[in-house]
């Protein structure tokens, strides 16, 4: 999934029985049309007269839809965002960026009720942890981790046959809150089972990394489990702690003081896992609770 909004994608059809052409301008681009028509033709040929419709993620600036106007005659225009003013690009790419988030949830919802993901409705119960405000998703119960910025939900995994994981999320219409309470706990169970705890130092002994694996994923929710901090701080030896969540499936953990916390925070920002459902992300965590250090969005 790219929510990467500041990329424009531009696509030329010519034969409604064949794939499109495409190619990626900046949004913001004032000769978006003009120069990714120069683009595609030094890879393509096409006759201007042959193209049916053209399509953009944001819509043309005037000088462009005067130029595709003119330059395809026989097209259709469509676009998905419209163009802002000059100064509003900001907040209109940050709009078009949730919109694209809740048109994935909301898909990957359907293919759940339709049975797309059937795969996964015997599946084990998980806590999912997501980026971002639990407010921008409303239909799934959660609860935070961090207020505004990390939270977790419920869904049940399992493998597809694609090679994929499938979710069935547990939905705010299906649980009451006791019941969500109670498949909380299940999850956070499901969760530990399995789970793989490596140290370069002995329990105990200040300075070292901690390294959880899981296998089948998720392990990163572990920042979730209540005791989680109690639990590291007594293994690393440390009571002020970082923990690295480059991707969902390995979670590190070392002391704020120790010589691994540069290491951490670059795994981070190296860090080329897609920024869904959660961002890679650096934690400081305490005896008071977990507050976001690092978060790599893109």
């Amino acid at each position: 999934m790219n929510t990467d909004m500041s990329i424009n994608v531009v696509l030329f059809q010519c034969d409604p029985e064949t794939e499109p052409v495409m190619t990626a301008m900046e949004a913001r681009d004032e000769d978006a049309a003009r120069r990714a028509w120069a683009e595609v033709n030094r890879e393509h040929t096409l006759a201007a007269a042959d193209v049916t419709h053209v399509h953009s993620e944001w819509q043309f600036s005037p000088a462009d839809e005067e130029f595709v106007s003119a330059t395809f005659p026989n097209a259709k225009a469509t676009y998905n965002f419209a163009r802002p003013e000059p100064d509003g690009w900001e907040e209109a790419l940050a709009a078009a960026e949730a919109t694209v988030r809740e048109f994935y949830e909301k898909q990957q919802l359907e293919q759940a009720t339709n049975g797309l993901l059937e795969s996964a409705a015997d599946g084990v119960l998980l806590p999912v942890l997501r980026s971002g405000n639990s407010d921008d998703m409303p239909h799934l119960p959660s609860w935070e981790v961090i207020p505004g910025q990390l939270y977790v939900t419920l869904a049940r995994c399992a493998p597809t046959p694609r090679g994929t994981i499938g979710m069935n999320h547990v939905l705010r219409n299906q649980v009451e809150d006791e019941e969500f309470v109670e498949l909380a706990v299940e999850a956070m169970g499901n969760l530990r089972d399995g789970l793989q705890v490596n140290c370069t130092n002995p329990p105990g002994v200040p300075g070292g990394l901690v390294q959880l694996d899981r296998p089948g994923g998720f392990v990163t929710s572990m920042v979730a489990e209540p005791n989680f901090h109690a639990r590291m701080s007594d293994i690393v030896g440390a009571e002020r702690l970082l923990a690295a969540l480059p991707c969902p499936d390995v979670l590190y953990v070392a002391g704020v003081d120790s010589e691994w916390a540069d290491k951490l925070r670059e795994m981070v920002t190296e860090s080329t896992h897609e920024p869904y459902p959660h961002a890679p992300s650096l934690l400081l965590i305490d005896q008071s609770g977990a507050q976001l250090v690092v978060e790599k969005t893109g």
